[in-house]
């Protein structure tokens, strides 16, 4: 029989047996309760491979941890529910912010990819200075003159008329709008040369990245006709671009 063995049966057959505490020498019944000592209340060591972990033993235990975990959460309180309908304004926060940097992901993806059959800012770009040149061309057959930026108000000149214009017989255009990038075009006016160009994705004049346009060589639409003052005739309207006012 091996020794663990016979260890085992003579701690079983200790149940029962007077017993004495080795500390003040209490005699006492074993197993004594909790394993400590009834008189000076010392924990008793017991003897190595003893247990008390009888079915009996084991639903006491777990009976007297319930009731500590109970005791513990009435101390603790009742947990408090997160409700969202007495934090809105939390959730609104987190769904703006959400919807702001969606639509700057499909702001930035519609960028780089412009939409199949949509022509890109370069192309837009492109269409609305020969639109605008066109105009300038117009402006000046009935007016006599290009616009100046000083005086007339550059290219709002074809839109609103200028103070003492001759012969104003606009809006050339429906409307200004801004460039493929969202600045307004730039014009000026040297020695009679109109100059009418969109500085580009850089914002920068003068760099590799500018679309110019060069106003004379496009020249006024083909079925414009100028106005004529005796009969009051209007002239075929020039082609429109997208109405915004730049300011």
């Amino acid at each position: 029989m091996s020794t663990l063995k016979q260890q085992k049966q003579y701690f079983n057959q200790l149940d029962g047996k007077k017993c004495a505490c080795p500390y003040c020498h209490t005699h006492f019944v074993w197993p004594p309760e909790q394993l400590c000592c009834p008189s000076c209340k010392r924990t008793i060591r017991p003897p190595v491979g003893y247990t008390t972990n009888t079915p009996e033993n084991k639903e006491v235990l777990m009976k007297r941890i319930e009731r500590e975990h109970e005791k513990k959460i009435r101390e603790l309180g009742p947990r408090r529910a997160f409700k969202p309908n007495k934090n809105p304004m939390f959730f609104g926060i987190i769904i703006f912010i959400f919807v702001a940097l969606g639509a700057g992901l499909v702001s930035q993806a519609q960028r780089a990819n412009p939409p199949k059959g949509q022509p890109s800012r370069e192309e837009m770009t492109i269409q609305d200075l020969q639109v605008l040149a066109q105009a300038l061309n117009h402006y000046k057959i009935d007016v006599g003159n290009f616009p100046l930026a000083n005086r007339d108000g550059g290219l709002t000149a074809l839109v609103t008329v200028p103070q003492d214009a001759q012969n104003w017989n606009g809006p050339y255009i429906s409307g200004l709008h801004t460039d493929g990038w969202g600045r307004p075009y730039f014009y000026e006016l040297v020695d009679d040369v109109p100059r009418l160009l969109s500085i580009g994705e850089d914002k920068r004049i003068d760099t590799e990245d500018d679309l110019e346009v060069d106003v004379i060589a496009v020249g006024p639409h083909p079925d414009f006709k100028p106005f004529d003052a005796e009969t009051n005739n209007r002239k075929i309207p020039t082609s429109r671009i997208r109405v915004n006012i730049a300011n």
